[in-house]
């Protein structure tokens, strides 16, 4: 028994080259598809003439903070599934030159 062990380059080449970065884009396109809705919402929780009661404050509220958040979660995994991309990409490359084939 040793400490040996194996790469499967061509997963690594997909994840790094297609799986991952299909992920982040997806996830751009769900942050492009929550920025229309709060871009169309603008105006959807309007604050009534004065002296009537708020009726929409609570909401208006909950909604720019759930709103910012996913949008900060939705940008921050895209940034880190392009990040993860390009480690697993550096790996593979090191392996193959580890293995003399690069």
């Amino acid at each position: 028994m040793g400490d040996q062990f194996s790469v499967q380059l061509d997963r690594l080449d997909s994840l790094a080259g297609e799986r991952l970065p299909g992920m982040a884009g997806a996830m751009g396109e769900a942050l492009s598809h929550l920025n229309r809705v709060i871009d169309e919402t603008d105006g959807a929780f309007i604050a009534p003439p004065s002296g009537e009661a708020d009726l929409f404050a609570g909401a208006r509220t909950e909604f720019r903070v759930t709103t910012d958040y996913l949008q900060q979660v939705l940008q921050d995994n895209v940034g880190n599934l392009e990040l993860a991309a390009k480690a697993l990409r550096e790996i593979a490359s090191r392996y193959r030159q580890a293995d003399g084939q690069g």
